[in-house]
């Protein structure tokens, strides 16, 4: 989860997740997790290992794995030492046999993306080669079922189909995937645009920033030149996957997670105040906090000047109130993720609870740094 903060929004191609384990934002509560019981990664308190709890905070797979992501499909990605990753089903048991990967994302849309021998490539829910590992770059998100990736570290962008064909040619210097399907961001020299699924341009690149928001919305941004000092800025709006222009380039930031239906987006007014605006710009939150975090799986948070956060649902009401100094990571299956830093200077400790929206922390652990 995001959180917004006074100083300039950057655009970012994966959200901020805790270094240990990815809070990652595809385990959105679409996921129906093979129809099993929900689970939560949390780390041991007695010896930094992860494992999974379930809603009561019942530690239910045993600590053993040194990163875990959440379960998707009913299977979960996990890695054990260093750089062995493989997949568990939610009883904790092996799925993918003897093979193990360098790295092993979380299933997205039926498919995950594995690294092997410096390569990536993509398994189905049997743990099976769908792409065999031969990209430099392969993105996890398969939509419309095409995946963005490119061959080596100074080729161009393209987009294969879940076989590993190509279906768009390498023809991009960056590039986003189809997140609704329909379009997706590229970037040709300087300048970002917008294709369809067949690789025609939707948009013309002519935007300094331009990617997907979630709920069928695109953030861009106009570069805005200063006649006194001959710098550039940027100004922020939304438009459509048609291109239209839906809510024009008035903000200092706008940001969405990919993954949320909520159609919920933070926004920096003139007078560098987030709030949240809907997706034609009509004030949700009122623009009165110095940080806010995304919306994810129809909740995000805001935080006032004396520290003290509130957990929010799309109609902008509170619904839970943070302690002081306490940043929600994210809303998943009923339970929030929690940290709360000693400091604000990287000394000490920082402590994370998984907490429902009743109050009551139902799991916590403690991290030294």
């Amino acid at each position: 989860m995001f959180i917004k903060t006074l100083s300039k929004k950057i655009m970012l191609t994966a959200s901020l997740f805790m270094a240990a384990m990815a809070f990652t934002a595809c385990s959105s509560d679409d996921d129906d997790n093979g129809g099993k019981a929900k689970l939560w990664p949390a780390r041991s308190t007695s010896d930094n290992l992860w494992g999974y709890i379930n809603e009561k905070g019942e530690m239910v797979i045993t600590p053993k794995f040194t990163k875990a992501n959440f379960f998707v499909n009913g299977l979960a990605s996990v890695e054990v030492g260093n750089s062995k990753w493989f997949f568990i089903d939610t009883n904790g048991n092996i799925k993918s046999g003897n093979a193990t990967f360098d790295e092993a994302k979380t299933f997205y849309n039926g498919y995950a993306r594995v690294k092997k021998d410096g390569l990536y490539g993509l398994v189905d829910t049997n743990i099976n080669y769908v792409i065999p590992p031969m990209f430099y770059h392969l993105d996890n998100v398969v939509a419309n079922g095409l995946l963005m990736c490119k061959l080596s570290s100074s080729g161009k962008y393209c987009y294969v189909n879940t076989k590993g064909e190509k279906v768009i040619d390498y023809q991009f210097d960056d590039a986003f995937p189809f997140y609704d399907g329909v379009a997706a961001a590229v970037k040709i020299g300087n300048a970002w645009g917008l294709i369809n699924s067949s690789g025609n341009i939707i948009v013309a690149p002519k935007y300094a920033e331009l990617r997907y928001a979630g709920s069928n919305r695109y953030l861009f941004a106009s570069e805005i030149s200063s006649s006194t000092t001959g710098s550039y800025s940027c100004l922020y709006g939304l438009m459509d996957a048609s291109g239209t222009e839906v809510v024009p380039a008035m903000y200092l930031g706008i940001d969405g997670d990919e993954y949320d239906t909520s159609g919920r987006f933070a926004a920096k007014n003139a007078n560098g105040k987030w709030g949240f605006i809907d997706g034609n710009g009509n004030t949700i939150v009122d623009f009165a906090y110095n940080r806010v975090g995304e919306f994810l799986n129809g909740y995000g948070s805001v935080y006032a000047e004396n520290g003290v956060g509130q957990i929010i649902n799309t109609s902008g009401q509170p619904v839970l109130t943070l302690e002081k100094g306490e940043v929600s990571e994210g809303y998943h299956n009923g339970l929030i993720r929690i940290y709360k830093k000693q400091d604000d200077k990287g000394h000490g400790q920082t402590t994370y609870k998984y907490r429902n929206l009743e109050g009551k922390t139902v799991y916590m652990w403690v991290e030294s740094y």
